[in-house]
C-alpha cells in the first residue's frame, strides 16, 4: 500500500509487524497509542507523504507532458505542515478514525522523544 493511500484512509493500521489490523476492531487503548505514534512520528510520516506525492507528480508530469500543478491552498498546507507536522499528522483520514471517540486530552502533551532524523546520502 502506498503511503499516501494509508494515511488517506480511516479503516486498517499497519501493525508492527505488517499486519493489517481494521480500525474498529482495535480497543481504545491501542487506537490511543497508534495515534501517539503518528504523532511522535509526524515529521517522518509528512516527509514520506510529501515525497510519494511529488514521485506522482513527476511521473504525471513525464506521462501527460503537463506542468506540475499546485494550488495556493495545498502550497499554504504544505509551508505550515513543514512546521508543524504534528498539526498536519491530527488532520489525516488515519489519525481521525483512530481517534474517534476517544479523548483530545490524551494527545494534548505529546512530544517526539525519538532522535531526530539524520539523512544519509
Amino acid at each position: 500500500m502506498d503511503i499516501r493511500d494509508y494515511i488517506d484512509q480511516g479503516d486498517v493500521w499497519i501493525s508492527r509487524d505488517g499486519a493489517l489490523k481494521d480500525i474498529e476492531d482495535m480497543g481504545a487503548s491501542w487506537r490511543r497509542n497508534a495515534a501517539r505514534w503518528m504523532i511522535r512520528h509526524a515529521g517522518e510520516l509528512w516527509a514520506a507523504y510529501r515525497e510519494a506525492t511529488l514521485r506522482y507528480d513527476v511521473e504525471q508530469y513525464v506521462e501527460d507532458n503537463y506542468p506540475l500543478k499546485q494550488t495556493t491552498p495545498e502550497l499554504v498546507a504544505t509551508l505550515a505542515a513543514i512546521s508543524k507536522p504534528d498539526e498536519w499528522v491530527r488532520g489525516t483520514e488515519l489519525f481521525q478514525a483512530l481517534t474517534e471517540g476517544l479523548s483530545a486530552d490524551a494527545f494534548a502533551d505529546e512530544t517526539d522523544d525519538d532522535p531526530p532524523l539524520r539523512l544519509v546520502r
